[in-house]
């Protein structure tokens, strides 16, 4: 019986568009702390080590902006309920949704219209989910980094942030 009261939670959860908002927020503003405190790192050259100067590294900072991202593109999507658990499983309309994949969560929000620059800015996201946890990705891929142009990507994210917010809003 405890069992089935936790996949009911589960479920009753994850179909929530709300909690899904509230992860993604949680997420941005994190992410968004983390950035005014972030340098990039700064290597100093020895014999046999590297001394890593700053601590908090924009990879990190990249990783989380993706997670919210994804969380604010499934908040949509929950909400359209084309993402749905059932018996404590996510079940979606499109099986890339398992694997960070921005663009592809973005391809069905037909209303979310994207330049190539923002659709620039999903895909190294995505990249970065992966990659912010570990030293290298897990294959090699010819866009394995980024280089975050500011302020211009700064602003190409928070626009996007914010055509997902109207989205969920009228929708």
């Amino acid at each position: 019986m405890k069992e089935k009261n936790e996949t009911k939670w589960f479920d009753d959860y994850a179909n929530s568009p709300g909690a899904w908002l509230n992860t993604g927020n949680e997420l941005y503003h994190t992410a968004e702390f983390l950035n005014k405190r972030a340098e990039f790192n700064v290597f100093a050259n020895g014999l046999s080590t590297q001394k890593i100067v700053k601590v908090i590294s924009p990879r990190v900072v990249f990783m989380i902006r993706g997670m919210a991202m994804e969380c604010f593109l499934k908040a949509v999507l929950v909400k359209r309920k084309k993402i749905q658990a059932t018996d404590g499983k996510l079940i979606n309309s499109n099986n890339g949704y398992n694997n960070h994949d921005l663009l592809l969560l973005a391809k069905d929000i037909p209303e979310l219209s994207l330049d190539k620059l923002e659709k620039n800015i999903l895909s190294a996201l995505s990249i970065s989910i992966i990659g912010g946890r570990f030293p290298v990705l897990k294959n090699h891929q010819k866009k394995s980094g980024f280089g975050w142009v500011y302020p211009q990507d700064e602003d190409l994210y928070n626009n996007i942030v914010s055509k997902l917010s109207n989205l969920f809003e009228t929708n």
